[in-house]
C-alpha cells in the first residue's frame, strides 16, 4: 500500500437545520516507486529471427553476463558453466553464438568477446545507452577476387 500524503475531512451541513448531513474524506496516497527491473521478450526475439527454440534460454543466460558496457566475456569455463546450467551441450551455444551474430544480435569484438545489440539489449542510464547505440555499427563484409574484405569495423572505437 502507499504512504498517505494528503487528507481532508469535509462536513456537509444542512443549511436551514445546521445539522451534519454527511462527511467527506479526501486521502491522496504516493504509491512507492517500482524496484528496478528487466523484461525480456527472449522467446519473441528468437521466434522473429527463425532461430532453435533453445536459443532463447541461452540468450538469458548471455544477457545475465553482459556488463554495462554491453560486452559479454565467453571463455570455456562460461560456456560450461552455461551449458550445464541449462542443460544443453557447449557446442549449442556456440552454434546459438554463431546464428546470434548471423542474425545482428550481438556482434563478435574479440576472441572470446561479444556484444549485444544495444538497440536490443542495454544496461545502464539512458544517456549511457544512448551513447552505445551510437557507437554501434553493423558488420559490413565484401568478396573480392582476393577474399573477404571488412568494410566497417566490428565497433566503433571499440566498445
Amino acid at each position: 500500500m502507499g504512504k498517505t500524503i494528503f487528507q481532508s475531512e469535509k462536513s456537509i451541513v444542512d443549511k436551514e437545520t445546521g445539522e451534519v448531513t454527511h462527511l467527506e474524506s479526501t486521502n491522496i496516497l504516493r504509491i512507492q516507486d517500482e524496484p528496478p527491473y528487466v523484461k525480456l521478450y527472449l522467446d519473441d526475439l528468437v521466434k522473429i529471427n527463425d532461430l532453435p527454440k533453445n536459443t532463447s534460454k541461452i540468450l538469458y543466460q548471455l544477457v545475465r553476463k553482459m556488463n554495462y558496457d554491453g560486452q559479454i566475456v565467453l571463455n570455456s569455463a562460461v560456456k560450461r558453466m552455461i551449458a550445464s546450467a541449462i542443460n544443453v551441450k557447449e557446442q549449442s551455444i556456440s552454434n546459438s553464438i554463431t546464428s546470434l551474430i548471423q542474425k545482428d544480435i550481438m556482434h563478435r569484438v574479440d576472441t572470446g568477446m561479444y556484444v549485444l545489440n544495444p538497440n536490443l539489449f542495454a544496461k545502464g542510464s539512458w544517456g549511457d545507452v544512448r551513447k552505445l547505440r551510437n557507437k554501434y555499427l553493423e558488420f559490413k563484409v565484401t568478396y573480392t577476387p582476393e577474399g573477404k574484405r571488412i568494410l566497417a569495423s566490428d565497433i566503433k572505437d571499440s566498445l
